[in-house]
């Protein structure tokens, strides 16, 4: 049994569309997730913070080109700690630098913002499991 199936002819209609640019969003989103687990690195995590056992979810916009290629990082949603915030625009600075070129799964021929929550927890916390 197929459940919200589509079929999508020729000239794509509206519904079509916005289902297809959902996916791609999503498939972005996925490759950049993945890119900051294997790129984070415990310098990203400040330690001051980790002493002092501070976790939290930064919330930060990433704008990818028309050309595909990186536009910067702003923040969305504070995790009400300006050091922890300030690490995780560091982060996306480091990890997604203007002018640079997007993975292929965020190269969509049109610009576009996204929003990614950074989750900062320490391993064995609550959060962390």
């Amino acid at each position: 049994m197929l459940a919200g199936a589509v079929l999508c002819w020729g000239a794509l209609s509206a519904d079509c569309r916005a289902q297809t640019e959902d996916d791609l969003l999503r498939a972005c989103a996925f490759e950049l997730s993945q890119e900051i687990k294997r790129r984070f690195t415990p310098a990203d995590f400040p330690d001051e913070l980790r002493r002092a056992g501070v976790e939290g979810i930064v919330s930060v916009r990433l704008t990818v080109s028309r050309g595909g290629a990186f536009g910067g990082s702003s923040l969305v949603r504070s995790s009400g700690n300006a050091v922890l915030d300030i690490a995780a625009l560091r982060l996306m600075g480091r990890l997604f630098p203007p002018s640079s070129q997007a993975p292929a799964e965020c190269r969509l021929g049109t610009e576009f913002d996204l929003t990614l929550p950074l989750r900062f927890f320490l391993l064995g916390s609550a959060a962390g499991r």
